[in-house]
């Protein structure tokens, strides 16, 4: 029998060659700055206060970048990254459009809030 894991590591291979095969217009740029924020999101979180554990990650459950980032906010320190989240889902609705102008502006306002 197969582990449970390696199904879903298969599945998950599986869907990142269907969605490379039906890139839209950025989709590598997408993919390059969802890097870089979520590497700013880790040295945020790494760097800052810190907060009692929460329930879900008692349950071992992963944190995703949102839940990270919804933290910080809470925490004081994570409007610009949210910002930046928030820029790259416009960049995404507008990829799956097949926009390219509306995704490279909205990539370019995520890359602006992380530095500012």
């Amino acid at each position: 029998m197969r582990h449970p894991s390696a199904v879903v590591l298969g599945l998950f291979g599986l869907t990142i060659l269907v969605r490379a095969s039906a890139a839209g217009p950025c989709s590598q740029a997408i993919i390059a700055s969802q890097t870089k924020i979520d590497a700013r999101i880790e040295a945020i979180a790494g760097s800052g206060r810190s907060s009692k554990e929460g329930l879900a990650a008692t349950m071992h459950r992963q944190p995703t970048p949102q839940s990270v980032v919804a933290e910080e906010i809470r925490l004081g320190e994570g409007a610009k990254l949210q910002a930046a989240l928030d820029a790259l889902a416009r960049a995404r609705q507008a990829e799956e459009g097949e926009n390219k102008e509306s995704c490279e502006k909205a990539l370019i306002e995520a890359e602006a809030a992380l530095v500012q």
